[in-house]
Protein backbone atom coordinates (compact mmCIF):
# COMPACT_ATOMS: atom_id res chain seq x y z
CA UNK A 1 0.00 0.00 0.00
CA UNK A 2 2.66 2.60 1.06
CA UNK A 3 3.67 2.26 -2.99
CA UNK A 4 -0.21 3.11 -3.97
CA UNK A 5 -0.23 5.81 -1.80
CA UNK A 6 3.42 7.46 -3.15
CA UNK A 7 1.71 7.41 -6.63
CA UNK A 8 -0.85 9.25 -5.91
CA UNK A 9 0.94 11.75 -4.28
CA UNK A 10 3.08 11.93 -6.93
CA UNK A 11 0.18 12.32 -9.75
CA UNK A 12 -1.50 15.13 -7.07
CA UNK A 13 2.14 17.10 -6.90
CA UNK A 14 2.24 16.65 -11.04
CA UNK A 15 -1.29 17.63 -11.72
CA UNK A 16 -0.49 21.08 -8.84
CA UNK A 17 2.62 21.41 -11.52
CA UNK A 18 1.03 21.08 -14.58
CA UNK A 19 -1.82 23.32 -13.19
CA UNK A 20 0.88 26.41 -11.76
CA UNK A 21 2.60 26.07 -15.16
CA UNK A 22 0.04 26.40 -17.12
CA UNK A 23 -1.76 29.71 -15.55
CA UNK A 24 2.01 31.47 -15.22
CA UNK A 25 2.13 31.05 -19.20
CA UNK A 26 -1.20 32.24 -18.96
CA UNK A 27 -0.08 35.28 -17.26
CA UNK A 28 2.87 36.00 -18.89
CA UNK A 29 0.72 35.90 -21.98
CA UNK A 30 -1.85 38.48 -20.49
CA UNK A 31 1.31 40.70 -19.55
CA UNK A 32 2.85 40.73 -23.08
CA UNK A 33 -0.60 41.62 -24.74
CA UNK A 34 -1.23 44.37 -21.95
CA UNK A 35 2.19 45.98 -22.86
CA UNK A 36 2.12 45.66 -26.52
CA UNK A 37 -1.10 47.14 -26.52
CA UNK A 38 -0.25 49.82 -24.47
CA UNK A 39 3.06 50.69 -25.62
CA UNK A 40 2.31 50.21 -29.36
CA UNK A 41 1.91 53.92 -30.12
CA UNK A 42 5.08 54.92 -28.88
CA UNK A 43 6.66 51.80 -30.97
CA UNK A 44 5.31 52.80 -33.75
CA UNK A 45 6.36 56.32 -33.58
CA UNK A 46 10.03 55.47 -32.89
CA UNK A 47 9.80 53.15 -35.93
CA UNK A 48 8.60 55.43 -37.91
CA UNK A 49 11.08 58.12 -37.36
CA UNK A 50 13.87 55.27 -37.27
CA UNK A 51 12.52 54.60 -41.05
CA UNK A 52 12.55 58.35 -41.84
CA UNK A 53 15.80 58.77 -40.58
CA UNK A 54 17.12 55.91 -42.03
CA UNK A 55 15.64 56.25 -45.78
CA UNK A 56 15.79 59.97 -45.55
CA UNK A 57 11.94 60.13 -46.61
CA UNK A 58 8.95 61.43 -44.93
CA UNK A 59 6.55 59.30 -42.74
CA UNK A 60 2.86 60.20 -43.14
CA UNK A 61 1.64 61.64 -40.26
CA UNK A 62 4.74 63.31 -38.92
CA UNK A 63 4.62 66.96 -39.94
CA UNK A 64 7.46 69.25 -39.57
CA UNK A 65 7.57 73.78 -39.95
CA UNK A 66 10.46 75.01 -40.98
CA UNK A 67 10.76 78.87 -40.71
CA UNK A 68 13.83 80.63 -42.60
CA UNK A 69 14.81 84.62 -42.47
CA UNK A 70 15.68 85.83 -45.50
CA UNK A 71 17.09 89.47 -46.78
CA UNK A 72 14.52 89.85 -49.24
CA UNK A 73 11.13 88.24 -50.72
CA UNK A 74 13.19 87.16 -54.32
CA UNK A 75 15.72 85.07 -51.87
CA UNK A 76 12.40 83.45 -50.58
CA UNK A 77 10.92 82.59 -53.57
CA UNK A 78 13.90 81.07 -55.07
CA UNK A 79 14.42 79.18 -52.15
CA UNK A 80 11.00 78.11 -52.12
CA UNK A 81 11.31 76.88 -55.33
CA UNK A 82 14.09 74.59 -54.94
CA UNK A 83 13.03 73.02 -51.95
CA UNK A 84 9.71 72.42 -53.91
CA UNK A 85 11.36 71.44 -57.15
CA UNK A 86 13.28 68.76 -54.82
CA UNK A 87 9.46 67.52 -53.24
CA UNK A 88 10.71 68.16 -49.61
CA UNK A 89 7.84 70.13 -48.87
CA UNK A 90 4.16 69.95 -49.77
CA UNK A 91 3.77 73.92 -49.25
CA UNK A 92 6.01 76.81 -48.82
CA UNK A 93 4.28 80.16 -47.54
CA UNK A 94 6.03 83.02 -47.56
CA UNK A 95 5.31 86.20 -45.61
CA UNK A 96 6.75 89.55 -46.33
CA UNK A 97 7.71 91.74 -43.45
CA UNK A 98 7.82 89.71 -40.93
CA UNK A 99 9.54 90.70 -37.33
CA UNK A 100 11.36 88.84 -34.73
CA UNK A 101 12.61 89.97 -31.57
Amino acid sequence: MPFVARRMEGQRCCKESIFHTTFRSLGVLCLLVFLSVALYPGLWSMGARLYAVVTGTPVAGHNSVLLIGTPNEQVAQDIGRAIMERQMAASINILPRTWSL
